[in-house]
């Protein structure tokens, strides 16, 4: 008796599957079937784009959310530009109809500075979409939630500003939705909804070791926006910027490949309580694991100095550069030794030399460490003046 609900069974279990395997959106086609079904009398955003367009931006998603706080839902539509295949990116407008006798339905740009994009389409999954309070206006009489537009790199935040009377014809401008921070990091970005601060993760230029400029931004609560006091269009400057590791501290840290992974190693033991900055994590490590020959013995005598530190217990610690030579590692001429050189895997580096330079409770120092390969893992052996090193010259390898 039920076999006829069997045939449409199959065929939705196998477009569901066919969808998950392809990872297509479905939503697409829902809004089309919908559309063709009302006989085209619904309005389609899909149709609305003028077909000298339909080459060049299309609709990622429909959603209906109360951004304004009137209690209708608007339709938040974002749409991918420039499309390509791959990666497109993705802008976003909100449709409101609250205006005019018939209601005349108008876009409002979610529009972050410099015209930038708000993500990129590089999955069927438009951007999420979030109503949040990340700022407060208690004497307003209508105190609307922010919206975050955001995906794993990006996060855009604007919050609504009434900007014509409920008579005016609809405008724009000065934007209703007006950015108040937008972020982007390639190694991620992370909003904290209890502090309302912002973590970006860079990892532009540390990509060999695997580490990362981990920056944190805080709401001005005076302009209740992320921006510079002297220019809207840019960021205020991190309250916290450190490297540090990416994404979380190595288990097996001694045996890196990398000795500037050794010295960042070295400093973060160093940290006795946890904050946001390179001591946000409780790592465990032995701190004179790190160290070799003249380093270890300073340390030993605890002569914290010698490492530009106020102590081996610290806390506010920031890095704010690292930088390692890697000719010194690949070319075995610059070792006396002639060592260097592994007949089955090439060139195994030797030494090295390692410039840090950082802060502990905003006291700023820069250090060089010669490192050499200890029984296989990297070591501090000991600390440099800056002008008694010549890098184009041979470095004797110290005596074992």
């Amino acid at each position: 008796m039920l076999d006829f609900l069997l045939l449409p069974a199959a065929i939705g279990t196998v477009a569901v599957f066919g969808f998950l395997l392809t990872r297509t959106n479905p939503l697409p086609l829902i809004r089309e079937g919908a559309y063709q079904m009302s006989l085209q009398q619904l309005v389609s955003f899909e149709h609305a784009i003028p077909g000298r367009l339909d080459e060049t931006i299309s609709v990622q998603s429909v959603r209906r959310e109360d951004t304004d706080g009137d209690g209708e839902n608007e339709w938040v539509v974002f749409y991918k530009f420039d499309l390509q295949n791959g990666k497109s990116p993705v802008k976003g407008v909100i449709y409101d109809s609250d205006r005019g006798n018939p209601p005349v339905v108008f876009p409002y740009q979610l529009q972050v500075p410099d015209r930038d994009y708000l993500s990129e389409g590089t999955d069927p999954r438009p951007p999420d979409f979030d109503l949040l309070e990340v700022t407060s206006f208690p004497d307003e009489p209508q105190n609307v939630n922010e919206l975050m537009v955001s995906d794993t790199n990006r996060i855009s935040i604007f919050r609504f500003v009434q900007n014509s009377e409920p008579w005016d014809f609809p405008r724009d401008a000065p934007p209703r939705y007006q950015p108040i921070g937008s972020f982007f990091g390639d190694g991620g970005v992370e909003y904290d909804s209890t502090t309302k601060n912002v973590t970006v993760v860079d990892r532009n230029g540390y990509e060999r070791s695997q580490l990362a400029v981990r920056s944190v931004y805080e709401l001005n609560p005076v302009t209740n926006t992320y921006w510079d006091n002297f220019d809207a269009a840019a960021l205020a400057a991190p309250v916290i910027s450190t490297i540090d590791f990416y994404e979380e501290p190595p288990q097996d840290i001694y045996n890196t490949a990398y000795p500037e992974k050794i010295v960042l190693a070295f400093y973060a033991s160093t940290c006795n309580f946890q904050d946001n900055t390179l001591c946000a994590n409780d790592t465990g490590w032995s701190t004179d694991g790190f160290l070799a020959g003249n380093a270890l013995v300073e340390f030993q005598n605890g002569n914290a100095g010698y490492f530009g530190l106020p102590s081996f217990s610290v806390s506010d610690l920031s890095v704010t550069t690292l930088r390692y030579f890697p000719s010194l590692e690949t070319d075995p001429d610059l070792l006396v030794s002639g060592g260097g050189r592994d007949v089955v895997t090439g060139e195994e580096a030797q030494l090295n030399l390692v410039d840090i330079t950082f802060s502990v409770n905003g006291r700023l120092e820069t250090v060089r460490y010669e490192m050499q390969l200890v029984e296989g893992q990297w070591k501090m052996v000991r600390r440099l003046e800056f002008d008694s090193t010549a890098l184009d010259t041979p470095v004797e390898l110290p005596s074992q």
